[in-house]
């Protein structure tokens, strides 16, 4: 899991928020897809997990509730987007236990079965 500028969809770059985000490598290339997390309980429309405690302690994020969101995800070539936690010479907070990541991995595997997921490409950093 890293902090990632994510963008909610409005195409506004001014939109992009800082925050935790699970991450899927596919193949070899450079793209990844980041899976926001949020302290705000998921809309109506969003399918989200609950994050357990332990799974919370583990990936290195605080103990208030938290749900990852399985059905948006930003696209964008690693590490474009990716930022350092504040305080820390790091953008990752830790990685989810092996049960939480299938449950994980799980999740986003029906929701893109059943045409449900809601991606946006991020625009590649201008610095460089």
């Amino acid at each position: 899991m890293v902090r990632f500028e994510y963008e909610w969809g409005s195409g506004n770059a001014d939109d992009y928020k800082p925050r935790p985000c699970a991450i899927i490598i596919r193949g070899n290339g450079p793209r990844v897809f980041y899976f926001p997390i949020s302290h705000e309980p998921p809309r109506e429309d969003d399918v989200a997990l609950a994050i357990p405690p332990e799974a919370r302690a583990a990936a290195g994020l605080d103990g208030f509730p938290q749900w990852v969101v399985v059905s948006r995800c930003n696209r964008a070539d690693w590490p474009d987007g990716v930022r350092n936690i504040p305080g820390r010479a790091s953008p990752i907070y830790g990685t989810l236990p092996p049960g939480f990541l299938r449950q994980f991995r799980s999740a986003v595997a029906e929701v893109a079965r059943r045409q449900l997921m809601r991606g946006w490409d991020r625009a590649p950093d201008k610095a460089g």
